[in-house]
């Protein structure tokens, strides 16, 4: 059975529980994308296929989300996934989720390989508990809280191969805390990933970034942040520091890889512009 769209942009939907005889089910891609008045449902105890990707995008009135599979079903005030939920792709599965305020992942996902956009504008959401793992082979975090207003710490757990992080955290204006991986050493640009970050005060980069090669704007602005050290290793093809720093108006110190780690970066341009 797949459910792919099967809700799509029924804006005056409100709730639903779907049957206990819904025993699997291969797809939950967009099958309520764009339901604007979705509050709740109910999901019965089956096998989850492959992909949840934009299954609740632009529910902008979704509050939670229940599987029986869960004692007393989960919360009436959050998303909790149960233990065994693995499907291979979430990207943009809560985008533009306005009301949603807390997710909870209860065990790793090893098929998961996409998070792109996961919480993207979900400008409400403040609590946030990741999977514990992720597929082995990597998994890709392009804008996963970006815009996240309310959000006022994330923590990437230390288990994941993280392939991608651009504009992973842009305009999380209230995140006061960011703990990456020790090692983003798959991760190949860094381009916006902090910018618009108001409140943030200091950050730690992970000591090795060596395929990395694009830092541009990757804290433009960032205008409380004082403290920044950079990684100590990053690509010998790194190219670009264009406008990094730029907008970060209460920087005093940065720590930046060894004079031979930049040798072959050819933009500058802007690096500390109004700082």
């Amino acid at each position: 059975t797949t459910m792919s769209s099967t809700f799509q942009n029924c804006i005056n939907l409100i709730s639903i529980t779907l049957p206990t005889s819904l025993n699997s089910c291969t797809s939950f891609a967009s099958t309520f994308n764009g339901c604007f008045s979705f509050k709740n449902i109910t999901i019965p105890s089956i096998n989850i296929g492959t992909s949840f990707s934009s299954a609740f995008s632009q529910c902008y009135a979704l509050e939670w989300v229940k599987f029986t599979s869960l004692p007393t079903f989960g919360s009436s005030t959050a998303v909790t996934f149960p233990s065994g939920f693995n499907p291979n792709s979430l990207s943009a599965t809560f985008s533009s989720c306005y009301n949603l305020k807390r997710v909870v992942f209860q065990s790793g996902a090893s098929n998961l390989t996409v998070m792109n956009s996961l919480f993207q504008t979900c400008v409400n959401l403040t609590d946030v508990t990741l999977p514990s793992s992720v597929s082995s082979s990597g998994v890709s975090l392009v804008s996963i809280f970006s815009s996240c207003t309310s959000i006022k710490t994330i923590t990437i757990p230390n288990t994941y191969l993280v392939t991608s992080l651009q504009t992973s955290f842009q305009n999380c204006s209230s995140l006061q805390t960011l703990t990456f991986p020790t090692s983003l050493n798959a991760v190949t640009t860094m381009a916006n990933i902090c910018t618009g970050m108001y409140l943030l005060t200091s950050i730690t980069l992970p000591t090795s970034m060596s395929s990395c090669t694009l830092f541009s704007n990757c804290f433009n602005p960032a205008p409380n942040i004082r403290t920044i050290t950079m990684p100590a290793t990053v690509s010998a093809n790194t190219t670009s520091f264009s406008s990094c720093f730029s907008g970060c108006t209460s920087l005093r110190t940065v720590t930046l890889p060894s004079v031979n780690q930049l040798s072959l970066v050819t933009s500058i341009v802007g690096m500390f512009t109004q700082c």
